[in-house]
């Protein structure tokens, strides 16, 4: 993680924080589907160690570059594996859960 960036978080984000607070947004355009996370992995302001070994790993760095320069190709890679990920069957065992948090 970027030394500064690290820093940042520290000071925002204190061990004894006993108010309440929810916590800090970890993107700087978190209102904004956009392709600012992987902006922020190229430049190691990324919070999650799984984040940053994408981008050391030598086949998945290129996706991470591609992402962060065209937020267009971002978008439809986006939206193309929505697709796939809502054409995923439900076996007959599965159900629609009425509350997430309990079975039906």
């Amino acid at each position: 993680m970027n030394s500064e960036f690290a820093s940042l978080l520290k000071n925002k984000c204190p061990r004894s924080n006993n108010n309440g607070d929810a916590g800090q947004f970890l993107d700087s355009t978190a209102s904004r589907f956009d392709n600012n996370y992987y902006k922020q992995i190229i430049a190691r302001k990324d919070v999650f160690n799984t984040d940053q070994v994408m981008y050391d790993d030598q086949r998945t760095r290129p996706m991470i570059e591609a992402f962060a320069k065209d937020q267009n190709l971002f978008f439809r890679e986006f939206a193309a594996s929505m697709i796939k990920l809502g054409n995923v069957g439900v076996n007959e065992e599965g159900e629609v859960r009425l509350n997430c948090r309990r079975i039906n």
